[in-house]
């Protein structure tokens, strides 16, 4: 059966709203969170998040089937200029040793001066 599945804003009552399993009439696999001011192209994006948990969904992991973890689980990170890695919510999940920060600095400093304008 296919169905649209339903949408809230994204607020303190939407949000409690969407979080309510009981409320929807389905099994949650986890919230949708889009940026409706802008448009989307095929592929990783900032501007799309999957959230789920314990009581959002069954499982914690990306799975078409609910058995097998998909072959492929995306999350977007950046590197702060002192080597943190962090999530798009500012959170630093881990820290890049001293000599990783050099290499990557040197080789993007190398790239520069050996490209050229047309």
């Amino acid at each position: 059966k296919f169905a649209p599945v339903p949408r809230f804003d994204a607020n303190v009552e939407g949000l409690k709203k969407a979080y309510n399993q009981k409320a929807h009439g389905f099994q949650l696999d986890g919230l949708l969170f889009l940026n409706k001011h802008t448009h989307y192209e095929l592929g990783p994006t900032p501007l799309c998040l999957v959230w789920k948990d314990n009581k959002t969904s069954r499982f914690m992991v990306d799975s078409s089937d609910g058995k097998n973890v998909s072959r492929l689980q995306t999350c977007t990170l950046y590197v702060s200029a002192e080597g943190e890695v962090k999530s798009l919510e500012n959170l630093t999940v881990g820290v890049l040793p001293k000599n990783i920060l050099q290499v990557a600095a040197a080789a993007s400093s190398a790239s520069s001066s050996s490209s050229s304008s047309f």
